[in-house]
C-alpha cells in the first residue's frame, strides 16, 4: 500500500470516527437551563391572560407558578414546588404526583413533549425570587 493511500486511510477513519462521536448531553447544560421560563396566553373571548411560569434552579430545585389575570384586573395566582432533572436532552419536572417533560428546541425554547403549544421563553436569569438555594 502507497504512502498516500495509508495516509488517506488514516484521515478518512479519523474523519469518521469524530463526525460519528456522539456529543455530550453537555450541551443542554443544566446551568443554561437555569431560571425563569415563561408561557403566556390571552383569551380572545373575555381577555383573561394565562401565564405560566417555570422555575429551575439548582440542585433540583423547582418552581411553577399559574397566574390568571381577568380583564378586570383580578389576579389568581398559585406557586407549587417541584424537583427537575435533566435526562439526555429532556427536562423531566415533577411533584409527588405528577410530571411534565420539555425539550430545548434550536431556538433556546422548551417545548412541551405533551402539548406542542406549550412554548416557554427564558425571561430571567434570576430563579432566586421564587427559590431558596
Amino acid at each position: 500500500m502507497s504512502s498516500f493511500s495509508k495516509l488517506f486511510l488514516i484521515i478518512t477513519c479519523f474523519i469518521c470516527l469524530s463526525s460519528c462521536h456522539k456529543d455530550s448531553d453537555d450541551d443542554l447544560t443544566s446551568d443554561y437551563l437555569l431560571g425563569v421560563w415563561e408561557y403566556e396566553n390571552e383569551d380572545e373571548v373575555d381577555g383573561t391572560t394565562y401565564i405560566f411560569q417555570l422555575v429551575l434552579g439548582p440542585n433540583d430545585l423547582a418552581g411553577e407558578i399559574v397566574r390568571l389575570e381577568s380583564s378586570t384586573g383580578e389576579v389568581t395566582s398559585s406557586f407549587n414546588e417541584l424537583i427537575w432533572n435533566k435526562i439526555n436532552d429532556v427536562i423531566v419536572v415533577e411533584d409527588s404526583t405528577t410530571s411534565g417533560s420539555y425539550v430545548l428546541n434550536s431556538g433556546n425554547k422548551l417545548i412541551s413533549k405533551t402539548n406542542e403549544n406549550l412554548v416557554l421563553i427564558k425571561i430571567s436569569q434570576d430563579y432566586s425570587l421564587y427559590l431558596g438555594e
